[in-house]
């Protein structure tokens, strides 16, 4: 609720203030917590914006046009900590927290058991296999210790949950929906979760490090513009940090993109995602014997085994 309240007018005021209008999201009319949370926003549609195929996957130049947008948003970030010192604690934890690991690690490992069957099924090297096996029942702990706050390194406000469903395109610009769970950290976790989830097969992977790079090039004009005091990390390093992260990729495949790549045909279930019962057998059976799941991790293993 804060990020509508104060961290979304704060971020285009510092953009307006240096002559650029940007728009991060919807406009909020009103924010209230009581006598329970409710949120009111624009309705886009009048304006043209609408969301676009997710199956399908976003082109080269979506992709480039959402990390242009992310770039200035992780820009302003910067900037706002700088002038208004730590994000609060509700935006220490994002998608993955600490404190959750016990009840998801629960969820994963089923899910992480399909994931692996599906993989020597489709005939992916023992090598891979044997690599992927220790990480049963840590999937969730290793992926929120990544992303656990590091001081010490190029930090922003990630929007948390960027993909293909929580954007708004018109003909002229887009918009980010859903920043329920924003949170303070590497910006590597905005970069893979997009790129990874969203982007087209064959430009998630083939030109992956094209995008990181047009990405980092509107990240260092937006800090420059914005006179940004906190030193930006060059492009080796920031590729260095995703590459430390790379295990996220692994969590995205088996989950987030295994679903959307499963519509329409598939009817999801979460609660079958990560049952013990034969039915959720059989249901993640389906979501990684989908076509374009096979297709996908046929590109996706050779790129995720490269980035670690």
């Amino acid at each position: 609720m804060e990020v509508y309240a104060t961290m979304l007018p704060a971020f285009e005021k510092l953009w307006e203030d240096v002559g650029d209008e940007v728009q991060f999201g919807p406009r909020v009319f009103k924010v209230t917590s009581t006598p329970f949370t409710v949120i009111v926003m624009e309705d886009l549609k009048p304006t043209g914006y609408r969301m676009k195929e997710c199956n399908a996957g976003l082109s080269q130049q979506d992709c480039e046009t959402v990390l242009k947008k992310l770039a200035k948003f992780h820009a302003a970030s910067v900037v706002y900590h700088e002038q208004n010192g730590p994000y609060p604690d509700d935006f220490k934890d994002g998608m993955f927290s600490e404190a959750l690991t016990a009840e998801f690690e629960q969820y994963y490992a089923p899910l992480f058991d399909s994931y692996l069957q599906a993989l020597e099924e489709l005939g992916y090297s023992a090598q891979i296999i044997e690599a992927l096996k220790p990480m049963r029942g840590k999937i969730y702990s290793k992926t929120s210790q990544l992303f656990k706050l590091d001081p010490a390194k190029f930090n922003v406000l990630n929007h948390g949950d960027v993909w293909i469903n929580n954007i708004q395109f018109n003909d002229h610009d887009l918009l980010l929906l859903d920043y329920q769970i924003s949170f303070y950290g590497s910006p590597s976790f905005d970069l893979l979760y997009f790129i990874i989830n969203s982007a087209s097969l064959d430009v998630r992977t083939e030109q992956f490090d094209h995008l990181i790079d047009h990405y980092h090039r509107h990240l260092v004009e937006g800090m420059q513009k914005l006179n940004a005091k906190t030193s930006i990390p060059s492009l080796q390093e920031l590729l260095a940090d995703i590459q430390a992260h790379g295990f996220l990729v692994c969590v995205t495949s088996m989950e987030g993109l295994a679903m959307m790549l499963a519509m329409p045909d598939l009817e999801l279930d979460m609660d079958l995602l990560g049952s013990m019962e034969p039915a959720g057998v059989e249901f993640r059976r389906k979501l990684f014997t989908n076509t374009r799941f096979v297709k996908m991790i046929e590109k996706l293993m050779p790129f995720m085994w490269e980035k670690g």
